[in-house]
């Protein structure tokens, strides 16, 4: 769901030419970012890149991570979770921890794709994250959870990737923390209104 977004900033791909290769076309139409005669980009190699958000939740560690660790508790707070009401999902795995998987397929928006749980304890849970429509893509999510007292914990939502192909060529219109830091951000704020609401 999170690189729905980049089927959704105005951008495509026009047209193959010998002449000129592909390019990516947007705002009604002006060529932003041409590409050569192979279809490859022209430009320099894009980096690695983090997408990186926090929080503060007023609700201990324990009940924030029963909410990340489990997929099944996601569609209350995820914020791609409404991009469509259609969306098939699919679970697999223990109910929760490592090992438990998730996957869905939906329209334009929501894209396909699928996450799993690599790694999990009390102070983070790491996601494998892959992308099959859109665009293919292979991501890390780590959420960090740091208690604040007994009552309170921060959350810092990280997501790793790397630049390739399409989304290299997507990324010198808009950054990908641009297109999804506010995807972040309201999943958090949501996560935080679920977790201080039990």
């Amino acid at each position: 769901p999170a690189l729905g977004r980049l089927a959704s900033v105005g951008c495509r791909a026009s047209p193959w030419r010998p002449s000129r290769g592909h390019g990516i076309i947007c705002d009604g139409g002006r060529p932003a970012v041409p590409l050569g005669p192979s279809g490859r980009h022209t430009g320099r190699m894009s980096k690695p890149y983090t997408v990186v958000r926090s929080i503060t939740i007023e609700a201990p560690s324990e009940r924030v991570r029963a909410l990340v660790h489990d997929f099944h508790e996601w569609p209350a707070w995820s914020p791609w979770e409404d991009v469509d009401p259609d969306m098939r999902r699919t679970f697999s795995g223990p109910d929760a921890g490592v090992g438990a998987g998730y996957a869905w397929e939906g329209n334009r928006k929501a894209g396909k794709g699928s996450m799993t749980v690599t790694g999990d304890t009390a102070q983070q849970v790491d996601i494998d994250l892959r992308f099959e429509k859109p665009f293919a893509a292979h991501n890390r999510i780590e959420l960090v959870l740091t208690p604040r007292g007994e009552t309170a914990t921060a959350v810092e939502w990280r997501m790793h990737g790397e630049l390739s192909g399409i989304m290299r060529v997507f990324s010198l219109v808009r950054s990908m923390d641009s297109m999804i830091g506010p995807d972040f951000e309201k999943g958090l704020a949501q996560l935080k209104r679920v977790a201080e609401g039990a």
